[in-house]
């Protein structure tokens, strides 16, 4: 259903009492504008008109002109919720189903009561020089922000715009909360929020998934420190730091918190309360949501263990493979000794030169010298070798086991030897046909999340129809098997990196190659576009990674990450930075604008196959060869969960749509869904017919002509 706009609105109420459907408000006065028609206050997913009643009360009529995932659920169980927990400083809501009738078509409305009140900036303007008014107002936002936290819900919002002062209680003001468009509450936990919040407030990582009640956290803290420091200092900060549109924090200052201006004149602060609090919004910065804690607890020094995924990250269990990240298991610190043949060819000359110096002091002949001298240097240049083939021939061989979810998690896709099955995340297996001639190699949802992108060891890149199984373009040009592929975020490019050691771009639309990057000197492994889609970057076995512009499709720049194999790339969500993982079972965090690493952690046993920020950007999660899935934070490197999926090599890792689950696959043929908030296995699907056929080497090895 298309919302009307607000002109549309107007129009309507113009004869409010025929088109309003709710009987109390039909006789309602509706403020107007000069040309006479109902005056919409527009903000960015509805349009609110001040109504006064013949009882002379005055409502604000809320009604909707941009489509929001849960609009009518959220508005629905907060009137209910608001029934049976009343707080004085959220704004009470009625929800309406058939609100107003529009062009003869009913649509719904919020209605809640108008309050005449003033913004928090507006009047900070006024009153940032006062200390006194300055205190007042932290106390009564302490009050606020407290009311929130017992009720157990999230207002999603906080900002000056969105908090009212207005004239009444002990304090001549008290605060409420307007804007409900984004809170949260424990019944709709399910659904994203429509919005991410003011930038000058939240977190600067914040998207709109995960949503959880601890959202509030980090503005709260925002606020309260700018109240605190205000009281203090108000004169100079307000005069220096407010632009208009914050109070005197920017996002700035939250993404690089040691080089803002604002935090260094806060730590010369002398007061006790700012310290605290300047010192706990410091660290929020590079905190998880549910690890930040509210401001009595940082002004008591008492902080709450986090319930849920928190209470999982700080146990003794899951902490403790963290506390030496560096530590190697024996084996694999001799495979990493033996990795290289030259050692055993150095430590072999090494022992024949000494065997020819003491042959020549002891007078033994010359055949005996060389024939000894020959064979000592043969035995230790393959010991090696006989050493890496005892240690690594119980390893189980690394399946080509391709799995995808759709971005809303409708639907799950896996290739399977020749064959791509589709499962309904619901009700289970859906459709499976041959896609590609040889081993599926690769697959990955269209951001619209009906196409899926496949490559195979036929050396193609397919699209289909997930719903219908249609083949919708073909693209031949590889001369080997394509072992990734990514979609752009605006779904109108198509990646696919191949063992032909290049990096193919696609347009799917016209099935056109738009350009070819490479060749490199070794095969390419793993492919991804940034969030922003202003950055394609690439690995592969020349141990390298390469981020490409996608203005011009010009190499940016590259570095060498890991010892033989770059194996898996994944950006953060603001594309400022992105994660490595490689052979060695390490991760590594780069900058994307300097290239430089900011972070490298050991994270698995052996080789890392996927690697990808959380929602928040405030988490890495890994799978790896060692059948484990693991969190871990990119700022320290300390692990945070540890979840052991499968005894088989994982061999892939998605994010699922909000940011509660992860979506792996094993190489004995199952697909695993994760929730990794509880750090359990949600579900399993194994395709028809069990595991994948192992891929042959001629499948995968040989060009085409």
């Amino acid at each position: 259903m298309g919302w009307p706009t607000p002109r549309e609105y107007a129009v309507a109420l113009h004869r409010a009492k025929k088109n309003l459907l709710v009987a109390a408000l039909k006789d309602c006065k509706l403020a107007a504008t000069p040309q006479g028609l109902p005056k919409p206050l527009t903000g960015g997913f509805g349009a609110v008109f001040e109504a006064t009643t013949p009882d002379g009360k005055r409502w604000a009529l809320k009604f909707f002109h941009k489509k929001a995932l849960g609009t009518r659920r959220r508005y629905r169980l907060l009137a209910d919720w608001q029934k049976s927990h009343p707080m004085p400083g959220l704004v009470n809501c009625f929800w309406h189903e058939k609100g107003l009738l529009v062009k003869g078509k009913e649509f719904p409305m919020v209605q809640m009561p108008w309050i005449e009140g003033i913004r928090l900036s507006d009047f900070l303007a006024k009153h940032h020089n006062s200390p006194d008014v300055c205190n007042v107002l932290f106390d009564c936002w302490l009050k606020l922000v407290e009311g929130l936290r017992e009720a157990g819900i999230a207002h999603g919002d906080l900002q000056h715009n969105n908090i009212l002062l207005v004239p009444e209680g002990p304090s001549r003001f008290q605060m409420r909360l307007v804007d409900l468009d984004g809170v949260w509450l424990p019944t709709l936990k399910d659904i994203p929020s429509s919005e991410i919040g003011h930038r000058a407030y939240q977190h600067p990582f914040r998207r709109n998934d995960p949503y959880h009640p601890a959202v509030d956290r980090f503005p709260a803290l925002v606020i309260a420190l700018s109240l605190a420091a205000l009281a203090d200092h108000g004169g100079g900060l307000w005069k220096k730091f407010h632009l208009g549109r914050n109070l005197i924090f920017r996002r700035s200052d939250f993404v690089a918190p040691g080089k803002s201006p604002l935090f260094m004149a806060l730590r010369a602060s002398d007061s006790d309360r700012v310290r605290q609090l300047r010192e706990a919004l410091e660290v929020a910065c590079s905190q998880s949501p549910d690890q930040i804690p509210w401001v009595s607890e940082v002004l008591s020094g008492k902080k709450e263990l986090p319930t849920g995924v928190a209470e999982q990250e700080h146990s003794p269990e899951n902490q403790e493979p963290a506390k030496a990240p560096g530590k190697r298991p024996l084996k694999q610190q001799i495979l990493r000794l033996i990795d290289s043949p030259w050692v055993g060819a150095m430590a072999g000359g090494m022992l024949a030169i000494t065997w020819l110096l003491l042959g020549l002091i002891t007078r033994v002949s010359v055949e005996t010298l060389v024939t000894v001298s020959v064979l000592i240097l043969l035995f230790f240049t393959s010991l090696p070798f006989v050493l890496l083939r005892i240690f690594r021939g119980g390893d189980i061989p690394m399946q080509p086991f391709p799995a995808a979810i759709s971005p809303m998690g409708r639907w799950i896709v896996a290739g399977n030897g020749q064959d791509l099955i589709v499962w309904d995340a619901k009700h289970g297996f859906k459709a499976k046909w041959v896609a590609h001639a040889n081993q599926v190699l690769a697959s990955v949802f269209h951001p619209d999340g009906l196409l899926v992108a496949t490559g195979g060891a036929d050396n193609l890149v397919k699209v289909w129809h997930a719903g219908t199984s249609e083949l919708l373009a073909e693209l031949p040009g590889h001369g080997w098997s394509v072992v990734c592929c990514a979609w752009s975020p605006d779904g109108t490019r198509l990646a696919s990196a191949s063992g032909d050691k290049t990096v193919r771009v696609w347009d799917p639309e016209n099935g056109k190659e738009v350009i070819c990057l490479g060749p490199c000197s070794e095969k390419m492994a793993t492919v991804t576009f940034s969030p922003d889609g202003q950055w394609l970057a690439t690995g592969g076995h020349d141990r390298l990674w390469r981020v490409y512009r996608t203005d011009d499709w010009h190499l940016a720049r590259s570095a060498p990450a890991h010892p033989r194999l770059v194996s898996a790339i994944g950006f953060s969500s603001d594309s400022l930075r992105f994660a490595t993982g490689g052979d060695d079972g390490r991760v590594q965090i780069w900058s994307v604008s300097t290239g430089k690493r900011l972070k490298s952690f050991r994270t698995h046993g052996g080789q890392v196959t996927g690697a990808i920020f959380g929602s928040t950007d405030t988490r890495v999660f890994t799978t790896g060869a060692d059948g484990f899935l693991r969190a871990w934070d990119p700022g320290t490197g300390n692990q945070l969960l540890e979840i052991k999926v499968s005894p088989h090599p994982l061999t892939c890792l998605e994010m699922g749509p909000r940011g509660e689950t992860c979506l792996t696959a094993s190489a004995d043929g199952k697909v695993h869904r994760v929730d990794v908030l509880k750090g359990k296995i949600l579900k399993r699907w194994t395709p028809p017919g069990g595991a994948p056929n192992p891929i042959s080497a001629e499948a995968s090895k040989t060009p085409s002509h």
